[in-house]
């Protein structure tokens, strides 16, 4: 499952405890021995340095801890010679350069660190990056004229001009990033087995039909929604696993939910909720402990599966 938990690192005892336990890079952390330095062939530190920390915007957002070296992938101790001497301010200018938008450079967090290991002082400057929410970002590239990178595990990969163009969905990545945070503020369910979700539009409610074509509405509408768990979350759908309806102020119980005498449905079977059908998600009343999703869309049942229906379709 994909979720969002990016938190900005600003304790040295946090960066210290990267060290002492061999922690791993991962999609939302980096470790560098030492400063961008140019040298390498076309490419500049201050492009070098762009693109880094655009791979963790146009991600999850991630922090890059430069003063710490890394084997194998895991942090394996200081650079004992890394000095602060300005960087910060250089890093700065560089980003405000390198990266469009600009205003992503004063979104950026640089904490500048010093603290005593093994008797000596130890620099670190570590460098926040939250998630972009407005489109993707670019980088001034010397031959490629612009690059989108992004961060897939431990690895810097690139974006496409269409898929760059794809991902440039602002509403879309709003929402994204939204179900992000609030899957990382909440708790899985110990009877659902994942974040309670509840879907609470007013236009919900239980249809038979096919997509595409007039769904005709059961017996008796659903008029507080359904409810699951959120099972996954990519960058344009999160999946639910469905455990109950909600009829009236009366749930109907998790396992078979009886919509109609003739119409029963097992609980657990899971739906794809496209982002282009949501239209708001906030953390509910503590007393319901779940995410709220409204939808512009229907779910409804249908050939054994659950599915949504929309005029936008």
């Amino acid at each position: 499952m994909r979720q969002s938990f990016y938190s900005s690192i600003s304790d040295a005892e946090i960066v210290r405890g990267f060290v002492l336990g061999r922690i791993a890079e991962s999609e939302n952390l980096d470790f560098k021995g030492e400063f961008w330095i140019d040298g390498r062939p076309g490419k500049s530190a201050s492009q070098e340095a762009g693109k880094d920390i655009a791979a963790f915007a146009n991600s999850d957002g991630g922090s890059l801890v430069v003063g710490v070296s890394d084997r194998d992938d895991c942090a394996s101790g200081f650079n004992t010679n890394f000095k602060l001497d300005g960087r910060k301010k250089q890093l700065e200018a560089w980003l405000l350069n390198e990266l469009s938008p600009s205003a992503v450079a004063s979104s950026v967090e640089i904490v500048e660190l010093s603290f005593d290991v093994e008797g000596r002082r130890q620099c670190v400057l570590v460098v926040n990056v939250p998630p972009w929410p407005h489109g993707v970002v670019g980088v001034r590239w010397k031959d490629a004229g612009w690059i989108f990178p992004f961060r897939l595990g431990r690895d810097t990969k690139f974006l496409s001009l269409e898929e760059a163009m794809v991902r440039n969905d602002v509403s879309r990545r709003a929402l994204y990033l939204r179900m992000g945070e609030l899957m990382a503020r909440s708790s899985p369910h110990p009877e659902y087995k994942g974040i309670r979700v509840r879907f609470s539009s007013p236009v919900v409610q239980a249809v038979v039909g096919e997509p595409g074509t007039n769904p005709k509405p059961v017996a008796l509408a659903l008029k507080h929604g359904c409810h699951g768990a959120i099972v996954g979350l990519e960058r344009d759908c999160f999946l639910v696993r469905m455990n109950g309806v909600l009829f009236g102020y009366d749930q109907i119980p998790s396992g078979i939910m009886r919509l109609t005498d003739d119409m029963a449905i097992p609980s657990g079977q899971e739906l794809v909720v496209p982002f282009e059908h949501v239209v708001a998600a906030w953390w509910g009343a503590s007393a319901h402990n779940a995410i709220n999703v409204s939808l512009n869309a229907m779910v409804y049942w249908v050939d054994d599966r659950w599915a949504l229906y929309s005029h936008l379709s």
